[in-house]
């Protein structure tokens, strides 16, 4: 489902379903490596965080360098817990999305995560790449199912053909939601075994692309709430948590 690598004293996740695709750059970072204090130690990667910009900018440089690629041919949006979508050409902020796709070489979209789930698409016929950000609000929206749509509207992509992966966000056992939450899903979504209900995004999300007519999805199954000491995760910090990276795109 996934492995870990360490490169250059980081350790980052990467996604054997992908392996077939040497061209293919897609990986998942973790807090493993870098330079931040707590705490946001040590491989923090969010730019929208109270850490020290020095340090997060030589963390970003040194897992990029470690993927082989140039950060300024990274494009991500500023996220906003929605549905909307963008197709890039370039890299760099794309403005206000949850979702960034291309089908450009040496392009890569990414999104920011620590709780919320990482969704990686590759379409080998089309070579086009989607990272998708989906919360409890962005799968509410439908933030899966959008971006898949993008993609067979603005390239042609056949979703049958596209490989999805659900990489490491909570998990359902350490997901507590109120009600006002698990009102707005599938009740299969919610569990109920304990005193309050759960929320299983991982299950939520693979419905929805199984809806679009994805058939291969792959779910890490690493919850970020349940691995603290590899994962930066904001329920298990109480709110005060470093950013990780999920990032896909293809070498020219």
């Amino acid at each position: 489902m996934m492995v870990f690598d360490e490169r250059g004293h980081i350790t980052m996740g990467r996604f054997p379903v992908f392996d077939e695709w040497t061209e293919l750059v897609a990986a998942v970072s973790t807090r493993l490596g870098g330079i931040s204090r707590p705490p946001f130690d040590g491989l923090n990667l969010g730019l929208s965080t109270a850490d020290d910009i020095l340090h997060i900018a030589h963390n970003r440089k040194r897992f990029f360098e470690e993927l082989g690629i140039d950060e300024k041919h990274v494009a991500q949006p500023r996220q906003v817990h929605g549905s909307e979508v963008r197709y890039v050409r370039v890299g760099g902020f794309c403005g206000e999305a949850d979702a960034a796709f291309t089908d450009q070489p040496n392009v890569f979209v990414s999104v920011s995560v620590a709780d919320c789930v990482p969704i990686l698409l590759y379409d080998p016929v089309t070579q086009a790449c989607g990272a998708v950000h989906a919360g409890w609000r962005g799968t509410a929206a439908g933030i899966a199912n959008a971006t898949v749509a993008n993609m067979q509207q603005t390239l042609n992509v056949d979703p049958s053909n596209l490989i999805a992966v659900i990489g490491p966000s909570i998990g359902p056992d350490r997901y507590e939601v109120g009600e006002e939450v698990a009102s707005k899903f599938d009740p299969a979504f919610v569990l109920r075994h304990k005193k309050k209900p759960h929320l299983d995004l991982w299950s939520a999300n693979r419905v929805q692309l199984e809806s679009t007519g994805v058939r291969k999805i792959v779910i890490s199954g690493e919850c970020t709430a349940s691995n603290p000491e590899r994962y930066f995760s904001h329920r298990a910090s109480g709110g005060n948590a470093g950013r990780m990276l999920a990032v896909i795109g293809r070498k020219g």
